[in-house]
């Protein structure tokens, strides 16, 4: 077979040097995406690492701001002094202003503060599509300030001048060179089971735990629209044998001297102790030589009444010190044994009512025979739902007990409406030590959080000389508004003569000053 004709097509080279002009169209079209595409590639990945560093630097303002608070100009500068070491030396302005830092206070649980940062975004090649991208960062952190433990009002202790119901305990802080084994982990010099002499301590042991401060107290103001003079006072403040609180050990105790001394709110949620902040080197007090007295031992100054240490007017609200203390007393040499009970009530003249409680610790004594100590323990509020209740109790079941034995039960709120006795509470669950040397294994549980600290007919406490520790798993679904306080339901049992002289320490586990956002 033969074919004819001719075949008339271009040849590949003629085909190829045809489309040569196509794809050079097409490719000169796709370059202005494929830049567009290339340009916010670039500065999109510049700009993930430009906000990431606001990030930092606005987490890092917000903790350094919040711990200065409730003083708002403290905030701002620590967050601006924080900011410039990141590389932003911004002014911030208080929301609602703008400007590239803004500070806000946001209102729950807790001290809060956000900052929020805005600066123009780096631009390398997206300017040729926009004229400008503008960045937000923005972090939330909140500070849960110390808690407050043993009182929801403006007294703490029994009160022998006021009717009604008494909580059955005192404030209480032992001499420095007392027994280790007589309820102050804290106070005395000696690491023994046995103190020495009033100067000295059998065997020369030290106590691991000593410190020199004491106790402190805190008077709470509170913000309103003017302030009204507070009057802090003691009940029964000096040492001594004549007392109605009949203090001391059945053992003997030779007496020491406490100071009280009254310092002025600080700026910040940490307080001030130095003699500088005293309310009276500030001349504060009335009279002026008021907020600071030694008791010697057997001082009858306050003897059995109310003794005004220091009237006051506040500048403003904020937490007014209160140390306690019997060693390292300026012109006093630590010397003494046994302890010395009193109690403190701070009373505004009109106006709000402060509030008074311990702080970091609480140290008290329960003598009444035959009673049911029933007492505030510390405000948890619900900003620690989910988490864990942790409180370590030094020497408790001291004393003789009856046909019954002495039994702490911790109860969860709600206490009933805050007074001087709680009235109410709910059973929780806990885990604890049974025994002194379990110390700090978590060993047994109370389905009702009630633990036995001397047993019925004995007068060796079970946990002599030792720590009880209680932890109380906090439900997630923890709510409380104006109640937020646990309390202690102590119940010593008839034919009992309790002697006990306990400090507690409250935690809740966690870190108390975190990021929220």
């Amino acid at each position: 077979m033969r074919f004819s004709g001719r075949f008339s097509g271009r040849s590949a080279d003629e085909r190829s040097r045809g489309e040569q002009g196509f794809v050079l169209a097409v490719t000169a079209l796709m370059m202005v995406p494929l830049l567009v595409f290339t340009a916010f590639a670039v500065d999109l990945g510049a700009w993930y690492g430009q906000g990431a560093k606001m990030q930092r630097a606005a987490d890092a303002a917000s903790l350094a701001g919040v711990v200065q608070l409730p003083s708002k100009v403290n905030a701002i500068a620590a967050v601006q002094a924080s900011l410039a070491k990141n590389g932003f030396p911004y002014t911030c302005v208080a929301a609602p202003a703008t400007g590239p830092c803004v500070i806000s206070y946001p209102t729950g649980a807790g001290q809060q503060l956000n900052v929020a940062l805005t600066t123009s975004a780096t631009q390398y090649f997206s300017k040729i599509v926009m004229s400008s991208e503008v960045l937000h960062r923005d972090a939330t952190s909140v500070y849960n300030l110390k808690i407050p433990l043993g009182s929801p009002s403006n007294v703490f202790g029994n009160d022998p001048t006021r009717a009604g119901a008494q909580p059955n305990l005192w404030g209480a802080i032992n001499g420095p060179y007392s027994n280790h084994a007589d309820g102050d982990a804290y106070s005395t010099h000696c690491g023994a089971n046995n103190g020495g002499s009033a100067t000295s301590c059998a065997g020369n042991t030290v106590n691991p735990t000593y410190r020199d401060t004491g106790y402190i107290w805190a008077v709470e103001v509170v913000a309103q629209a003017s302030y009204s003079p507070v009057t802090v006072a003691i009940y029964d403040p000096s040492f001594g044998p004549n007392s109605t609180l009949s203090e001391g050990y059945s053992g003997g105790s030779t007496g020491f001297a406490t100071s009280f001394e009254v310092f002025n709110a600080t700026s910040s949620a940490a307080y001030n102790l130095s003699n500088a902040n005293s309310l009276k080197t500030l001349g504060r007090c009335s009279p002026v030589s008021g907020g600071y007295k030694v008791f010697p031992s057997g001082d009858t100054t306050g003897q059995n009444a109310w003794y005004t240490l220091c009237t006051f007017t506040p500048t403003g609200p904020g937490i007014y010190p209160v140390q306690v203390k019997t060693s390292a007393i300026p012109t006093v040499t630590d010397s003494g044994t046994g302890f010395n009970a009193y109690s403190l009530r701070a009373v505004a003249s009109a106006g709000t009512q402060p509030k008074l409680y311990a702080l970091d610790d609480l140290s008290i004594w329960t003598p009444t025979p035959g009673s049911t100590a029933k007492f505030y323990l510390a405000e948890i509020g619900q900003q620690y739902a989910g988490h864990t209740l942790q409180v370590d109790l030094y020497d408790p079941g001291d004393g003789t007990a009856g046909s019954s034995p002495f039994t702490m039960q911790f109860l969860a709120p709600p206490a009933g409406v805050p007074s001087i006795v709680p009235t109410s509470g709910s059973t929780v669950n806990c885990d604890y030590n049974l025994t002194a040397a379990g110390y700090p294994t978590l060993d047994t549980n109370s389905g009702n959080c009630t633990i036995k600290t001397l047993n019925a007919n004995s007068s060796s406490g079970i946990y002599n000389n030792g720590w009880l520790r209680v932890q109380i798993a906090i439900p997630v679904s923890y709510t409380c508004t104006t109640d937020c306080w646990w309390s202690v339901k102590y119940s010593f049992g008839s034919g009992s003569t309790p002697t006990d002289r306990t400090v507690w320490v409250v935690n809740v586990l966690g870190d108390p000053v975190h990021l929220t956002s």
